[in-house]
């Protein structure tokens, strides 16, 4: 598994724009090089798009516990091919209330 330090500006912007909606990192993964918790995005070698032409490479976004995406409740993290797939996905994030997330948002996690 190869890991490409480039991540999407686009999705970082909206990220930014969007903190309520995503994953930020409790542990020394995904710091900021300010060394504060970051997002749990990254870009990932892993072939995911190469049957279809897209490339090899996949961006994988983690939702906060209390959403989720791609019209699955439970399917709390976001992997496509490209940053067009990602924001057709970014677009139909919805609250969950499954049993995962009620339970991290009662104990209070987040």
């Amino acid at each position: 598994m190869a890991f490409n330090g480039s991540r999407s500006k686009t999705i970082l912007n909206w990220i930014a724009k969007n903190p309520h909606l995503v994953e930020f990192s409790k542990g020394d993964y995904y710091k900021t090089t300010n060394g504060e918790p970051g997002p749990v995005y990254w870009v990932e070698y892993d072939e995911f798009g190469s049957s279809d032409g897209l490339g090899g490479y996949s961006h994988w976004l983690y939702l906060k516990p209390g959403w989720f995406a791609n019209g699955d409740p439970g399917l709390h993290h976001i992997h496509e091919s490209t940053v067009k797939e990602v924001f057709e996905q970014l677009k139909w994030i919805e609250k969950c209330d499954c049993e995962e997330c009620l339970t991290l948002l009662s104990e209070g996690v987040y």
